[in-house]
């Protein structure tokens, strides 16, 4: 028979929240080596997205392919990110399938692996499932957990907003010079046993299942008033950003909402500047364009957010009313390796320098990777190595 092993990162979007892309490269490099070093030329080994990779073993028996996946994770190791620091914890689950029965296609084969690795997240990680044809559907099931979660959040108020910094940075012959402009607000779920959940694993399934714009108004009230609420310096003159879903922006509702939350809360509305990814703002211009203009007439201001990883990026800026673009993470993560990447990026803050609008970079990891984009002319950098996200109230104190 022929096998298929289904390799995936346990709890990877938070090894990514804590080390950044430098730590999640790392993960990835290091599951790379290893596949090669122990799977060798015999057998094809894929990365299939981000963090999960693909083996094919064929032939090859269950003994086989089950004392191989053990090996696999027994070798990973601790990733440590700094000499002095921490080691951090690495994990994988595989999950296998095999030829035979019903299957019709290679993609149910790796579809059938896939879901056998996610049942094996679900009970722990760090460790091997076969596929059974009772095996459920684990993306539907995954998603229900995670609504639930959502669900009882909202309801039990358990959500918690982080903030991090974005910075102009100057480099010198004394170092680094850092000034802080504003801070973006950032959305986090804790789980049942008080750990902290990225957004990146909740916000997809929100969108889904229509679940963006209750949560939008949730920030946006929380935020507000957290902000408003404030005696610091950074709370009575600090800038700030909140990123809003394009569900949101298609809501007349919504948008009212967003009005009367700062005639109740009191803040200033040019202390906040709303983010909208581009591919959310172009879904229906029209909607974005109402939207803006109505929150500008107030004083709220606007950022493009993953610039350059939409469609026809620079049409879509000339009719947008934005007063920031954060460049795609994307392209700041290849700036120093990939001319190409840098260039765009040079191009991407050019253009808006001719419109007067100012650039951000995100996904900023090191002091080389900071001082190419100073030496670009990007105006504001954000990132682990500037600053990570923490909870806005420690912000506000």
């Amino acid at each position: 028979s022929a096998y298929v092993l289904y390799l995936d990162v346990d709890r990877f979007g938070i090894i990514e929240e804590i080390g950044g892309a430098v730590a999640a490269d790392r993960v990835i490099r290091m599951l790379s080596e290893l596949l090669r070093s122990q799977m060798g030329d015999e057998y094809a080994v894929a990365r299939l997205a981000g963090d999960q990779f693909c083996v094919v073993v064929s032939p090859g028996s269950a003994d086989y392919v089950a004392q191989a996946a053990q090996t696999l994770i027994g070798c990973v190791q601790p990733l440590r990110l700094l000499p002095a620091s921490r080691p951090l914890d690495v994990s994988i689950s595989i999950g296998i399938s095999a030829t035979g029965g019903e299957i019709r296609s290679a993609g149910e084969l790796i579809e059938q692996a896939r879901d056998a690795c996610r049942e094996a997240q679900r009970h722990g990680g760090g460790t091997v499932r076969f596929f059974k044809t009772s095996t459920p559907r684990r993306r539907i099931l995954d998603d229900a957990w995670l609504l639930s979660e959502l669900s009882h959040a909202l309801k039990d108020n358990t959500l918690t907003l982080f903030a991090q910094p974005i910075a102009r940075i100057s480099h010198g012959g004394a170092g680094r010079a850092v000034e802080v402009v504003r801070h973006e607000i950032l959305l986090r779920n804790r789980d049942a046993q008080g750990g902290i959940l990225p957004a990146g694993l909740f916000l997809p399934v929100a969108e889904r299942y229509g679940l963006s714009v209750r949560i939008d108004r949730w920030v946006v009230r929380e935020a507000l008033r957290a902000i408003a609420g404030s005696s610091t310096e950074v709370g009575r003159g600090g800038l700030f950003t909140i990123n809003l879903s394009g569900h949101s922006i298609g809501d007349e509702e919504f948008l009212a909402y967003v009005v009367e939350q700062f005639e109740v809360s009191g803040l200033a509305p040019a202390r906040v500047c709303f983010e909208l990814t581009e591919t959310a703002a172009i879904s229906d211009i029209e909607a974005a364009q109402r939207f803006m203009r109505t929150l500008r007439e107030i004083g709220c201001h606007f950022a493009l957010d993953d610039f350059g990883s939409g469609h026809a990026s620079y049409l879509n800026l000339r009719d947008l009313p934005v007063d920031l673009l954060k460049i795609d993470g994307l392209l700041i993560r290849e700036v120093l390796v990939d001319p190409v990447s840098r260039a765009i990026v040079r191009s991407v803050h050019d253009i808006a320098r001719v419109m007067g609008i100012r650039t951000v970079a995100e996904y900023v990891e090191s002091s080389a990777m900071s001082e190419m984009l100073s030496e670009i002319g990007v105006d504001y950098q954000q990132g682990f190595w500037i600053g990570s996200p923490v909870p806005l109230k420690d912000v506000l104190r």
